[in-house]
């Protein structure tokens, strides 16, 4: 169970040996991820239903719209551990301890200055990246 936090807190916890930051407070001021901790903006209780589903279910693939810091992404590649992860972020600039963290790894991609309503896009990633 990971401790609660509100609106204006930052909170902090480790899985399966990777450090992450709750930060829940208004984007300007939210801490970017960095070579200690992957900042990601989830509420505690969405993580534990990450990890229930992980539970009973067998993630394949995953598609993420959005990685902000990158931490929902690491989490979501350390609770399911799927075969393939590929996700798009509209911002061009790559967050850099997530494109260290994906290093090595041939089956994680992630895509810089993609919109979610570029369809063509979506499905050629998808096809490459995900088998379709």
């Amino acid at each position: 169970m990971i401790e609660k936090t509100t609106h204006n807190e930052v909170g902090e916890f480790d899985f399966q040996g990777q450090k992450f930051r709750i930060d829940l407070r208004p984007g300007p001021q939210r801490a970017p991820s960095d070579e200690h901790a992957f900042t990601l903006v989830k509420e505690p209780v969405m993580i534990d239903l990450y990890r229930e589903i992980a539970a009973s279910h067998s993630i394949e693939s995953i598609f993420e719209v959005g990685v902000f810091q990158g931490g929902s992404y690491v989490l979501l590649d350390k609770i399911f551990n799927p075969r393939k992860m590929t996700a798009i972020d509209i911002t061009k600039e790559p967050v850099r301890p997530l494109m260290n963290y994906i290093s090595g790894r041939p089956t994680h991609h992630v895509h810089w200055g993609v919109s979610q309503g570029n369809g063509g896009e979506l499905h050629r990633i998808v096809d490459e990246d995900l088998g379709g």
